[in-house]
């Protein structure tokens, strides 16, 4: 039995890869027809998989909440950054 990886590669699926160029030849994936990505086995698999991990980047506790928390505090430490970088013991006023 064959795995799914060995499944998707080229050689494996009797598809040819691009021939472009003799530098890049044997070296570019093969083209797949909508038809053919759909019915593949592990499509419904993969796309349940992409679907779940691209989704929580929106979760409540990820996005946006989380992205304003991670601007203030890299904002934060930049003005602290540039204050101390512009510091002179010898002058008040820094």
């Amino acid at each position: 039995m064959t795995s799914s990886a060995e499944r998707l590669t080229p050689a494996a699926s009797g598809l040819r890869p691009d021939s472009g160029d003799a530098a890049t030849a044997g070296t570019l994936p093969a083209h797949r027809s909508v038809e053919e990505i759909l019915a593949h086995p592990d499509f419904p698999a993969a796309r349940a998989l992409f679907v779940a991990e691209h989704a929580k980047v929106y979760e409540a506790g990820t996005f946006p909440a989380q992205l304003g928390a991670d601007i203030g505090r890299v904002t934060t430490l930049a003005i602290i950054v540039c204050l101390h970088a512009a510091y002179d013991p010898a002058d008040r006023a820094t």
